[in-house]
């Protein structure tokens, strides 16, 4: 499962304080040419659950992703 989607950006100012700031975020793509790509950590784990047996914890997940989501 790839990540969820984005939550909606509020357009309303919020106060905090003497300041007021708003914020969008958007996804980009980064083409590279002639060069080895950069290596981006594994996504998140977002299933991560843990079993005591006796003397020992099991843990499982699953695996998110070699390069954030993409990959095995």
């Amino acid at each position: 499962q790839l990540n969820p989607p984005k939550p909606t950006v509020s357009e309303e100012p919020l106060e905090v304080g003497s300041f007021t700031r708003t914020a969008t975020g958007e996804s980009f793509v980064v083409t590279l040419s002639g060069t080895t790509p950069p290596n981006f950590p594994p996504n998140r784990i977002t299933d991560l659950s843990a079993e005591i047996q006796e003397d020992t914890v099991l843990l499982s997940w699953t695996a998110p992703g070699e390069d954030l989501d993409e990959g095995t």
